[in-house]
């Protein structure tokens, strides 16, 4: 039986791009697409309370497909235990900060919105510990440090894991995926992954994926 992607989590560091690639997988697959910190955040960088915070998670996978980005780590495990699919953008230091520090001072210059209330300044960008280019330090080795232990946790046996290395592999991939669902809406041949429903993410973060049979494999 082949394995559909309906609940799908992307995950990675900040500034690895996951609400680009979410939102790319949501127009192939035809899914809503849901970015957290567009709905979370209030002014000032301020949140809800934790009890509204839950509540608007609840909401956000209640529905019966989405494609979701940027889930905060207390709700990891709600919005995890209900997602079919993972996908882990785990790209090196240099690309997340390199990125991380363009967006950044393109947003001081723009002024550009974060949500519809925030904006980056210069001060709180280079001088204050709140600095997002000290964040995207800090997640990329919280993440890189911890991710392979969450995944492996028993809890989460159902879901396929997908992990990309780089932005090229990612975009190979995202090609694949593009092309097995032309295939798939033209009545054609699919793309079909490998079958490795019995595996498990390694000890170190190494290259790996669980996938089914309606998943194009990294390479082919």
């Amino acid at each position: 039986m082949g394995f559909s992607m309906r609940r799908i989590v992307v995950v990675g560091s900040s500034c690895s791009g996951k609400t680009s690639m979410a939102i790319s997988i949501a127009r192939i697959l035809c899914l809503p697409h849901v970015e957290i910190d567009a709905i979370v955040w209030l002014d000032a960088w301020s949140l809800p309370s934790d009890e509204q915070l839950l509540a608007q998670m609840k909401n956000v996978i209640a529905p019966e497909a989405w494609v979701i980005d940027g889930v905060f780590p207390e709700h990891r495990d709600m919005v995890w235990s209900a997602a079919d699919t993972v996908v882990w953008l785990n790209f090196p230091a240099t690309v997340v900060f390199t990125r991380a520090l363009r967006r950044t001072i393109k947003r001081c210059i723009t002024h550009e919105k974060l949500g519809s209330h925030n904006v980056e300044t210069w001060r709180r960008t280079f001088f204050s510990r709140n600095s997002q280019l000290l964040w995207v330090i800090q997640s990329w080795r919280k993440r890189r440090r911890d991710y392979p232990k969450i995944m492996r946790q028993k809890k989460f046996d159902h879901i396929r894991f997908i992990q990309f290395r780089s932005p090229g592999e990612a975009q190979a991939w995202l090609e694949k995926l593009e092309a097995a669902q032309a295939a798939e809406r033209a009545g054609g041949p699919q793309i079909s992954g490998q079958s490795m429903q019995s595996q498990s993410p390694p000890k170190s973060p190494g290259a790996w994926q669980k996938y089914g049979s309606n998943v194009p494999p990294l390479s082919a």
